[in-house]
């Protein structure tokens, strides 16, 4: 079964938002990218992590068994990283990829509905 993720982000708080040449769902992808995708699960990287998400962010995960939601504070998140970057420097041999399914963006707040792939499943 593949695994869908609900990214909930308040744009305000998205250091990216910057980049003001990009779109506000431009500037969602890569934050999500970069600092989700890449920052933890890629790279195990805590500096990337801190760069795009806010240190009250929480990820909503589906359980496997289709009714839990799960709350995953960032800084479980970071110190699964830690630990993972001292026991692989290089990170993970096979890489996730994201699917963006849907963005939403209203006034400041933002909302994501993406598929995290390794190998394409």
């Amino acid at each position: 079964m593949k695994r869908t993720n609900l990214l909930i982000i308040a744009l305000i708080l998205l250091p990216y938002s910057m980049l003001k040449a990009q779109s506000d769902e431009d500037q969602i992808k890569q934050v999500i990218q970069k600092s989700y995708v890449e920052g933890i699960h890629n790279l195990c990287d805590a500096a990337e992590i801190d760069k795009g998400l806010h240190p009250c962010f929480t990820l909503l995960s589906m359980a496997d068994n289709g009714v839990t939601v799960n709350l995953l504070p960032i800084y479980t998140w970071k110190e699964t990283t830690r630990f993972l970057k001292e026991k692989n420097p290089q990170g993970p041999a096979v890489k996730t990829e994201c699917k963006f399914l849907m963005i939403d963006i209203t006034g400041i707040a933002g909302i994501a509905k993406i598929q995290l792939l390794r190998e394409g499943n």
